[in-house]
């Protein structure tokens, strides 16, 4: 369980990851509403609600038995927002017609969200088996898991690569490694893409 302070820390970041996926919804809403005959707010808050109580239920461990299920039901749904701004994002480079300064923000916001939603991934590894990351040098942190899972997907999305944090496990290893060529297409096809439409507008 969780202590006062560890508690407070916690209310406070999982109120802006929610705010954030709550944004992205609104975003939702005001693009696609009239491609679904549902309420898009309605079903995002509910989604959001389940992953924050899935969230606290973990992390205080009220039923032990069932806590992979918290975590993983949790994750999945901050994925399915992520990706879908990710997406949005990287659609809005694509039909750019000129850069501007929304297509730089989009390509930043895009390049971000990919180390997040892989940060996601990589904190499941870590809660289940911790051994499925090496470190080097010991390291105390409050809720170790996921600042380091957030280090090393930004570390490994940057092909950086300190070599404190390394991955033992193969599936984490195969997950670093599609995050890793991802981020470098990403950069190469994100600086192609924001030349050709720079040119183009100088010829316009």
């Amino acid at each position: 369980m969780m202590n006062a302070n560890n508690r407070l820390q916690f209310i406070v970041g999982i109120g802006i990851l929610y705010f954030t996926m709550f944004i992205i919804a609104l975003r939702v809403n005001h693009l696609h509403s009239h491609l679904f005959s549902f309420q898009i707010i309605p079903l995002s808050l509910i989604l959001i609600s389940i992953s924050s109580i899935n969230s606290f239920l973990y992390y205080e461990r009220i039923f032990p038995q069932l806590n992979l299920f918290f975590l993983a039901s949790s994750i999945v749904i901050r994925i399915f927002f992520f990706s879908y701004a990710c997406c949005l994002m990287i659609f809005v480079l694509i039909s750019a017609k000129k850069v501007k300064s929304e297509t730089i923000l989009a390509a930043i916001c895009g390049y971000l969200l990919i180390g997040i939603i892989w940060s996601f991934l990589y904190l499941i590894f870590w809660e289940i088996d911790p051994h499925a990351f090496h470190l080097t040098i010991a390291r105390e942190y409050q809720y170790k898991p996921w600042n380091l899972s957030i280090y090393f997907s930004f570390s490994t999305l940057t092909t950086l690569g300190y070599g404190d944090i390394i991955p033992i496990d193969r599936w984490v290893m195969f997950l670093a490694n599609m995050e890793a060529v991802l981020g470098s297409f990403y950069l190469a096809i994100v600086v192609a893409r924001l030349v050709s439409i720079y040119d183009l507008s100088k010829e316009e």
